[in-house]
This record gives structure tokens, C-alpha cells and sequence, in this order.
């Protein structure tokens, strides 16, 4: 039984992969003319200069060169993902079966390197999202679960299908299959091109099934084996930024043969051509000759390149020049922009073109889900998130009865002077460690889920405002359950006033600055860049509350043109408010020292002791009012700089542009230098 179960499982993917085969869309894409210059102090620094190739639907096509010849930059190029710079300048163009498109208009799928998603969440789980934000809004629940199965298949991820995914922290599946889950994510909707930036080896394989699929599959590879090697259809192979070859892979090293550079039988050919095309610096000699040699191979590249522009078909390079050989990549007939074309074949190619053009499009900029599916779907995501984090959320229970408990058995209020001193610093350290503790945690943590959010927000899956809207919600509830656990914890075990209405005053207060806190953390982890520099924005900022809490420094006392400080610190705010809850009704006992009694010299009531320290018409509405403020302004704030908070990316200027400018920032370098001489 178990054998057959296993032949009609694998003729079920089989048929689900031919069906999928037939419905990928057909793409060609080339790049001619691909540049970017980095201009720093005056200087220009090269990265990309002038690289040519192309990629076809059916085969892999990969980027390979020494470290630092611009790969992984490359790639990024062809899909609009080159993070834009002061001084960083992109040029190039890129044709889509002939037609001529920003990288920006591709329907493609991106892998990058680092792959980021919820802890908590399952295989299934993270893929059934991103289908039921990335499929059409009138897919059934049925073909959605079918499109999952399939990629869960496809991909072999049906084992790991419920297990979570886990991160650092946490055991969850394997880093291999963590990148198929971003293969998997990206291949929801169909997306004719797939460009992945160093996949795992093991993972390479399954991209031959998908380019035999009709996929148009490009990658960048560091140092593969062989056997990998022997996956490549097409290769590209940069140098110093430039193209040294481009056409089949098992020609190329025919190619640096016929061009000097012959292989020994016994070194295996993706270990010969990288060596041949890096820099050899162990001496001035060997690297001057290992650079004429890049410039003649880049030299060749570049003129094969410019004889294939002027056909119609795709012969590799090496035949383009030497001939023979012939066409390995596939001899794909596709409108070239330099060849005129005329006649009923041209229309038809043009029209073709037009109709994959509009339909790429069409997939770039599909709709997004309504905002009620997009935050249901948020919402059941961070809720997951929070909720099956049962061991972070047993060690902040347990860290919050600890704290409790030391307090509880240190201070033991009762109605003697002593007592009043007591009460003001049990209710500052209250204060003071509970902002400490909820600031800190949400910024050793929202930046990184920061990261997730732009990266998903920018292949347009939601809004800003459904995920923010979804996360508060599934974060204050823990908070204030948190909260209230303390607050319930510490009230009776030190002593405070035994009054409901002053208790739940004091649960409320409590829970309302650990809110406030946690949004100060959300605010500082929403415009810091990274958590190092969210954690180096925590100190100072807690400094300046907990001095201008009102008890450390007198508020009469704020130094001029700080008087907002106090008005903006939580930890004030929260003193403020529990100290006018506790101490307003309270009759303490006259001193021990008769002198003192007799004549008076004493704190006598609650309302002394809150005058002593400004708080006399203070009142705990007021306090909490200014909290609730607080929050509500960081909470607008934080979501303001989300939305804003999207990679810039440099366009893709046309070919030409960026020469001009090289040569104006020299004869402009120039002139400065003949008159610094002169002078």
C-alpha cells in the first residue's frame, strides 16, 4: 500500500506541474548597456560598466564572478532593487521579448539572501498568507488551498508543511527549506521571472524543475561545484563590474581558450574561469598582467555582444565571433531594438510584445485586498505571533511576580512619617523600572519586524495602517494582562490603601504607563534604523523622564526652555498620577519627637505631602489623560514614519546619461586642480 500511495502522490505533482507549466507565461528578457558609478569626495568609482547579456524562458541563467565584481549589484539592477545613494548613478536598458521596460514594470519573483518571517507561524501558514493577499480577491478558499498544496509540493515542503518556521531563538525548519518558503511566497502568482541571489546548492536543483517549467530562472552563484555548475543553461560572468562572457555555459571554456587562456584537463571548469577572470595580486607584475588579461576578455565580450545585437536569433558569443559551436542558449527568435524588422512578422512580434508587456503590468501592479481582508489576515498573524509564544510569555509573568515579590517583601507601608518617604520612592521605582522594561522589549524586538514589514509592504501585500491597526491589537491585551498582574501582585503586599476605587486607580495607572512606554519603544524602533541604534536612543531618552518625573527635581526647578520636557515625560505623568491616588485621604501618625509634635513642624495628611511636591491640584483623571495623550501621539507618530519608511531605489537611467555626467565631475576635477596649481 505504501508504494502505491507514493506512485499516485507522484503522479499527482506530476500532473499539478504540467499544468503549471503550461499556464507561466513565456519571457525573454535582455540588458544592454548596464552601468552604475558611485561618485564619493570628488571620486568615481565604476561598479558596473557597461554589462550586456539576457536570460530565456526554459533555462537558468546565472551571474558568476570573483568576490566584489558586482554580482548580487547586477542582479539587483535587473529587478529594480538597487538601494538608492548620495552619489550612486544607475544606467542601462532592459528589453522584455524585445520591447523595452523599467525593471520596475517586470512581474517577477525576487529572492534575496536573508529571508525573514514570523516565528510562529507554520509552513502552510505563512504561504496560505501570502496567497490570500497575492491571488485575486474572488479566488475560492478551495483553489487557494489547491495553489498552496501545489507549491508545498513543488517545492518539497509538504513534510515540514505544520511545523513553525522558527528563527534564532527558536528551533523551526531548516535553512534550506526556508529559502524554498521564499521561492514558494514569491511564486503565489505565477510570476514569469524568478532571480534569486545565492541560493543554497541542494536548492538549485529544484530551480531546474521550475525552469523546465517555462520559467526564466536568473541567480547569482559563489564558487559552485561541478556538478551545480552543470545546472547553468546561460552564464554571465563579470569582472571588475565589466562582462567577460555571456552565452552557454559549457562553452565558456572554449571561449577563454580560443582567447589565450586554455583549462587543464584535471581542473574543473567553474574553478578554471573564475580563477582566470580574478586579479592575481601577489606581486605588481601579476596583477598587471591578470588585469590586461580581464581587459581583452572584456573587450571580446563586448564586440560579440554588439555581433549578436545585429541578428535576430541568439547564438552564443563564442560562435558569434569564432563560429561553430553554435547556439547552446537556445537560438530563441525574439525582436531585437536595434534590428528594424518590417513586414507581418515584425507586427506580430510587436503586438505580442505589447500584449506580454500589458500583462506583466497588469501582475506588477495587481490590486491589493480590500482593507477588511488585509487586517483580518494581519490580525490572525500577529495574534498567532503573541499567542503561541508561550515561553516569552511565561518569562514575563514570572519576571513580573519576581519584581513584585522583591517589593513586596521590602517595603511594608503603614501611616508613620517614615512611611511618606517610603511611599514616594516605592512609587518611583514603580514607575521608573516599569517604563525601563517596556521600552527595552519593544525595541530588542519591533525592528526587526520592521525589516519584514517594509519588505512585504514593498511587493505591495498590505498597508501600513491595517498592519498597525492589527498589531496594536494583538499587543495591548498582553500588555495590560501583564500589567494587571503586577499591579494586583504588589498593591496589597506592601501595604498601599485598601480601597477598590484607589485599586483599580492604581491597576489603571499601572497599565497605562506600561502602554505608554511600549509606544515610546514603538516609536523609537519605527524611526531608528536598526535596533543598535534604537537601543543607543533608549538611555538618554529614559535620563530625561525619570529626572523630570516631578519627585527627583522639583518641577519649579526645570531649568528655562525645558519646560516641556516634564509635560512630554510618561514617567512623570505616571508618579504624578499614582502618588495623588495614594496618598490623597490618608492621616498619618504625629512623629515619635515631642518638640516636633508640639509644634507642628510635620507632614499631617496626604495633601501636605502632595503639596511639598507641586502635585496639590493634580489629579489622577488628569494624569491619566496625559497619558492616554502620550500614547496616542507616539502611536501616530510611529505610524507616520512607517508609511514614509520605504526603501529609496535608484532608477534606471537610459544608456548615455551617466557618460556625460562621469566626464562633466572630471573636466569640473580638472579645472579645480589647474587652478589650485596656478594658484
Amino acid at each position: 500500500p505504501l508504494p502505491m500511495r507514493s506512485s499516485v502522490f507522484l503522479a499527482s505533482a506530476v500532473m499539478v506541474g504540467l499544468q503549471a507549466a503550461a499556464a507561466v507565461e513565456k519571457v525573454s528578457l535582455e540588458w544592454q548597456d548596464v552601468s552604475c558609478v558611485l561618485d564619493k569626495a570628488g571620486k568615481s568609482r565604476k561598479l558596473l560598466e557597461s554589462v550586456c547579456g539576457y536570460a530565456q524562458p526554459g533555462k537558468i541563467t546565472a551571474i558568476m564572478g570573483p568576490s566584489g565584481s558586482g554580482k548580487t549589484l547586477m542582479l539587483n539592477a535587473l529587478c529594480g532593487q538597487v538601494r538608492n545613494s548620495p552619489g550612486l548613478d544607475l544606467e542601462g536598458r532592459l528589453l522584455v521579448n524585445g520591447e523595452a521596460r523599467a525593471p520596475t514594470d517586470l512581474a517577477l519573483a525576487y529572492v534575496k539572501q536573508e529571508d525573514a518571517f514570523y516565528s510562529e507561524m507554520t509552513v502552510r501558514e505563512t504561504l496560505r498568507f501570502h496567497a490570500r493577499l497575492r491571488m485575486e480577491t474572488n479566488t475560492t478558499a478551495a483553489r487557494i488551498e489547491a495553489k498552496v498544496d501545489r507549491l508545498l509540493a513543488t517545492l518539497g515542503l509538504a513534510k515540514s508543511a505544520d511545523t513553525p518556521v522558527g528563527d534564532e531563538s527558536k528551533r523551526g525548519i531548516s535553512g534550506g527549506e526556508r529559502k524554498r518558503l521564499s521561492i514558494a511566497c514569491e511564486l503565489i502568482s505565477d510570476p514569469p521571472l524568478i532571480f534569486l541571489d545565492e541560493p543554497l546548492s541542494g536548492l538549485v536543483q529544484r530551480l531546474r524543475r521550475l525552469a523546465d517549467a517555462g520559467h526564466t530562472v536568473v541567480l547569482t552563484l559563489h564558487q559552485p561545484s561541478q556538478r551545480i555548475f552543470s545546472l547553468v543553461d546561460d552564464l554571465v560572468l563579470l569582472s571588475e563590474g565589466r562582462l567577460v562572457y555571456a552565452g552557454p555555459a559549457g562553452e565558456v571554456s572554449q571561449w577563454l581558450a580560443n582567447l589565450g587562456a586554455a583549462k587543464p584537463r584535471d581542473m574543473p571548469a567553474s574553478e578554471f574561469m573564475l580563477d582566470t577572470v580574478s586579479v592575481n595580486y601577489e606581486s605588481a607584475k601579476t596583477e598587471q598582467g591578470s588585469r590586461d588579461r580581464i581587459q581583452r576578455f572584456a573587450y571580446a565580450a563586448r564586440e560579440a555582444f554588439k555581433t549578436r545585437r545585429a541578428s535576430l536569433a541568439r547564438p552564443s558569443l563564442f560562435a558569434a565571433v569564432f563560429g561553430g559551436g553554435g547556439g547552446g542558449g537556445g537560438g530563441e527568435a525574439t525582436a531585437m531594438s536595434s534590428s528594424g524588422g518590417a513586414g507581418a512578422d515584425s507586427s506580430a512580434g510587436a503586438a505580442g510584445s505589447q500584449r506580454v508587456a500589458r500583462g506583466a503590468a497588469r501582475k506588477a501592479l495587481r490590486p491589493r485586498s480590500p482593507l477588511h481582508v488585509q487586517f483580518a489576515l494581519l490580525l490572525s498573524r500577529a495574534w498567532r505571533q503573541v499567542a503561541r509564544a508561550k515561553g516569552v510569555l511565561v518569562i514575563k509573568a514570572v519576571q513580573q511576580i519576581m519584581v513584585a515579590l522583591i517589593y513586596g517583601g521590602i517595603y511594608k507601608l503603614d501611616l508613620s512619617q517614615r512611611s511618606i518617604q517610603d511611599r514616594l520612592g516605592l512609587l518611583s521605582l514603580v514607575t521608573v523600572g516599569a517604563s525601563n522594561l517596556a521600552i527595552a522589549t519593544t525595541i530588542r524586538t519591533f525592528p526587526k519586524e520592521k525589516a519584514l514589514v517594509v519588505e512585504e509592504r514593498s511587493k505591495r501585500l498590505y498597508g501600513v495602517v491595517p498592519y498597525f491597526l492589527s498589531k496594536l491589537i494583538a499587543d495591548v491585551p498582553l500588555s495590560a494582562a501583564l500589567s494587571g498582574l503586577f499591579g494586583a501582585l504588589i498593591y496589597p503586599l506592601v501595604g498601599l490603601q485598601r480601597s477598590m476605587p484607589k485599586f483599580l486607580n492604581f491597576l489603571g495607572l499601572v497599565t497605562l504607563e506600561s502602554l505608554a512606554s511600549s509606544a515610546v519603544g514603538l516609536l523609537l524602533g519605527s524611526i531608528a534604523p536598526t535596533t543598535d541604534a534604537a537601543l543607543a536612543m533608549f538611555p538618554p531618552i529614559v535620563v530625561l523622564m525619570v529626572i523630570f518625573n516631578g519627585f527627583n527635581l522639583s518641577l519649579e526647578s526645570v531649568p528655562r526652555g525645558l519646560g516641556w520636557v516634564p509635560a512630554l515625560s510618561l514617567v512623570r505623568w505616571a508618579f504624578e498620577g499614582l502618588a495623588v491616588n495614594e496618598f490623597r485621604g490618608l492621616e498619618f501618625e504625629p512623629p515619635g519627637n515631642a518638640l516636633m509634635k508640639a509644634s507642628g513642624a510635620y507632614v499631617k495628611d496626604g495633601d501636605g505631602a502632595l503639596a511639598n511636591l507641586a502635585f496639590g491640584k493634580s489629579t489622577v483623571r488628569g494624569c491619566a489623560l496625559a497619558q492616554t495623550c502620550i500614547i496616542g501621539g507616539c502611536w501616530v507618530t510611529s505610524l507616520r514614519s512607517l508609511q514614509t519608511n520605504r526603501p529609496k531605489l535608484a532608477p534606471m537611467r537610459p544608456p548615455g546619461s551617466l557618460g556625460a555626467k562621469v566626464a562633466g565631475s572630471s573636466a569640473k576635477l580638472k579645472r579645480r586642480r589647474r587652478k589650485v596649481t596656478q594658484q
